[in-house]
């Protein structure tokens, strides 16, 4: 992770990481993550930097596909724990 994003608040990283997502960009997505993150996911938790690349990769592929956003309902932070209420992908 880097020192500089690293600053930033749980809300701020969130929203971060949302728009990262929405623009396909997983390399700017892995941006708040570390070796010893982990993401709470509807198939359980996953764990480490290299099942969270690849998680990200497979959704950007199968959810996120050019010309799709996801639309975020609600986006609230509680000390270091992030969470996302989002409806699927449409077209832009």
């Amino acid at each position: 992770m880097n020192k500089e994003l690293s600053r930033r608040g749980t809300l701020e990283v969130v929203r971060h990481h949302n728009e990262a997502l929405n623009a396909g960009n997983l390399e700017e997505t892995l941006l708040d993550y570390g070796e010893n993150s982990f993401i709470m996911t509807p198939g359980g938790p996953v764990e480490g930097l290299a099942a969270i690349r690849e998680f990200f990769r497979q959704s950007i592929e199968s959810h996120l596909p050019p010309e799709t956003e996801m639309t975020y309902h609600m986006v609230t932070a509680h000390g270091k724990l992030g969470y996302n209420n989002r409806q699927r992908p449409y077209h832009k």
